[in-house]
């Protein structure tokens, strides 16, 4: 490694103070798959961002690789990103005359690299932790083309940023129009104006303790969902989610874990059924299943009585107020946990015809293609990073299309 790039830089000991924006701060979390990942975003201000770049400036093309927790994650910086550095992170100095940044940073990803992080981490900690020195001397195969390799591999990795925007941006957009219809109360009225705003009769609901628009009811979410707790039949290796592949703030799954690694509490989980995460809901884990498969004890399953409700299901339960609800009925301090039971008691506004508008976009399928083609091409790419590291396939032999 260290005659690959031009400085490897560790990262400033200390917790910086948060602000709600300013600079962005690289946590390990925001490092997936290679690329920078702010979901979910931290900052701080202008003099603690200083503070944190005295020793590097983050530029264009630099890797930011994680020291514990997990050890070994990177990201490549894209150009036009401000941003510092938070704890147990290194920032690697690129070097082009020496290694292409595209190239590197999936050789740090392949199980080559994996295998030497787990060798290097004999620190006797409770913790896992790669020192610098370790990770200067990690060795990186240089493979036949491998600027152009690391290319290809980026320009997959590139198709499953694209897929995963679809679904960032089709969840944004289903969001504000819930928040809209379903908050405000200014879904369209009969003449297409928003309701409320345009002086919509509303009316003092007792349950809900609240003015709701005239007509409409206040249900509980048990009356159009039911929880799923089904057996699970097949005992041989299955697709499955648990709190840990389950990202937060986002309803698109496309990580999955192996039954193989449970010893018990496995459900069986239909493709589209609704996920919660039941442990800890401040973290804000809620999706979409994106295959039949198994699904953590940990994770609330339901699926939904009529078709039409699923939008209105699945966003409500996406939505901050359900994870702020999730809490307060939750039980436990230190772990907070909430049940399927306690999560369908749920009282909510409902009107039959506008969540039947609401659920004219498939939502559903529109996320689930998404996170397939993401899993497809994960697999593509981490089948052609293996071939690459071991020598069993080169970028010669491979089609001309592929090239």
């Amino acid at each position: 490694m260290d005659e690959l790039v031009a400085d490897v830089i560790d990262c400033p000991h200390s917790t910086p103070n948060w602000t709600p924006d300013g600079k962005r701060v690289v946590r390990n979390f925001n490092l997936k798959d290679g690329n920078l990942d702010f979901s979910d975003g931290y900052f701080v201000d202008e003099s603690t961002y200083l503070e944190r770049v005295r020793r590097a400036l983050p530029e264009p093309y630099d890797i930011i690789i994680s020291r514990e927790a997990p050890i070994g994650t990177v990201g490549i910086v894209p150009p036009g990103l401000e941003c510092c550095l938070g704890q147990r992170l290194v920032l690697l100095k690129t070097n082009p005359e020496r290694c292409s940044a595209k190239y590197l940073v999936f050789a740090l990803m392949s199980e080559y690299a994996k295998t030497q992080f787990r060798r290097a981490n004999a620190t006797g900690s409770i913790a896992s932790n790669l020192t610098i020195p370790a990770l200067r001397d990690i060795k990186v195969p240089i493979v036949e083309n491998c600027e152009s390799v690391g290319e290809l591999l980026w320009s997959i990795n590139s198709a499953i940023q694209l897929n995963s925007k679809i679904i960032e941006t089709t969840q944004a957009m289903m969001s504000t129009i819930y928040n809209y219809w379903f908050v405000q109360f200014d879904f369209p009225d009969d003449r297409g104006r928003p309701y409320r705003t345009s002086g919509g009769k509303m009316v003092w609901n007792e349950t809900l303790n609240r003015e709701i628009p005239y007509g409409w009811t206040a249900i509980q979410l048990q009356d159009i969902l039911r929880k799923n707790s089904r057996t699970l039949i097949n005992k041989s290796s299955q697709p499955t989610i648990d709190l840990s592949v389950m990202p937060s703030r986002s309803i698109g799954l496309s990580t999955l874990n192996s039954s193989d690694e449970f010893s018990s509490n496995l459900f069986g989980m239909h493709e589209g059924d609704i996920l919660f995460g039941g442990i800890r809901p401040y973290l804000k884990k809620a999706g979409i299943a994106p295959c039949n498969g198994a699904v953590a004890g940990t994770v609330r399953s339901f699926s939904v009585r009529r078709p039409e409700d699923y939008n209105f299901a699945m966003c409500t339960f996406a939505s901050d107020s359900m994870f702020d609800f999730a809490m307060r009925v939750s039980t436990g301090t230190r772990m907070p946990t909430v049940s399927s039971d306690a999560l369908l008691s749920r009282w909510v506004p409902y009107d039959e015809r506008t969540v039947a508008k609401f659920g004219m976009l498939n939502l559903k399928d529109t996320v689930i293609s998404s996170v397939k083609e993401i899993l497809q091409l994960k697999n593509l790419r981490d089948w052609l990073l293996q071939g690459f590291m071991s020598g069993q396939a080169k970028l010669s032999e491979l089609p001309e299309t592929t090239s």
